[in-house]
């Protein structure tokens, strides 16, 4: 039987290499890969098969990781001494903001027969909201809003109907991106 991982890399070859629809809704073209969160380093490991799904369905592959952007915002923040005394200051919408901004261009770049991928997705855990950068938040319009060819995110937790639940925790979220679980493989 084959493992949850080689089955996604099945269903994402299988789901990459159906014919695009140009028009659709900002959230319809968002991919969720969903995975059991104690795969998360298998599926980093295994993400070259992802990108060679991609590029032999024609499509480009650019990666965006977020391993590391908590932390390189904070430390630009003028009160970080501040901070750090009182880390439940910290606002995670600014992050979440400052974090689409510097994001935005990098997507909004990508183009219409491309697919950009958020790796590293559970580095944000804690710190900031998944839903918050795809959807945006109220000041701030959303990562999908300037997605032309198609946003995969790589999320490690779980999906029942349209809830998605990062790393199991909290009550989820309604989402209507549209999922690859290892599920979805064919035969």
């Amino acid at each position: 039987m084959a493992s949850e991982v080689d089955q996604l890399i099945k269903a994402y070859r299988d789901h990459v290499a159906v014919p695009w629809q140009s028009s659709l809704s900002g959230s319809e073209r968002v991919w969720f890969l969903v995975y059991r969160p104690e795969n998360e380093r298998r599926i980093m490991f295994r993400l070259q098969d992802f990108e060679s799904a991609t590029l032999d369905a024609g499509h480009k592959w650019c990666r965006v990781d977020l391993a590391g952007r908590y932390a390189a915002w904070l430390g630009q923040q003028r009160n970080l001494a501040r901070l750090l005394q009182n880390p439940e200051g910290v606002a995670a919408d600014k992050f979440v903001t400052a974090l689409i901004n510097e994001l935005a261009p990098k997507v909004a770049a990508a183009g219409p027969d491309d697919v950009l991928v958020l790796t590293s997705t559970i580095a944000l855990f804690g710190m900031a909201s998944l839903s918050a950068l795809i959807k945006g938040t109220e000041t701030t319009r959303g990562l999908e809003t300037h997605t032309r060819g198609r946003l995969l995110v790589m999320f490690p937790g779980s999906r029942q109907n349209n809830t998605y639940r990062f790393l199991e925790s909290g009550d989820g979220w309604n989402y209507m991106a549209v999922p690859i679980t290892a599920s979805s493989a064919t035969v």
